[in-house]
């Protein structure tokens, strides 16, 4: 997949690093879960609600504008390209 392709589907990716040849995008995505177990103990102030919020964030790799590897922030560094 190019560059072109993966912010056509991925849009709101955005650059966070870059090297020779290499460039890493970022997509981060934020889920709130709310919490509505026991919701008459709520209602009767004996049940504080705990809100789950889920953050997850991917790095994409792309060498010479093809990607190449993806994962968590900083699971490889971005290493200048070998030459001939």
């Amino acid at each position: 997949m190019d560059v072109k392709e993966f912010k056509r589907i991925l849009p709101e990716a955005y650059q966070v690093a870059q090297n020779t040849g290499a460039t890493a995008y970022e997509v981060s995505l934020k889920q709130v879960i709310y919490d509505r177990r026991r919701p008459g103990d709520t209602l009767f102030g004996l049940y504080q609600p705990q809100n789950i919020v889920n953050d997850q964030v991917l790095w994409f790799y792309f060498m010479n504008d093809r990607l190449t590897k993806w994962g968590k922030p900083n699971d490889w560094a971005i290493i200048e390209p070998a030459t001939k």
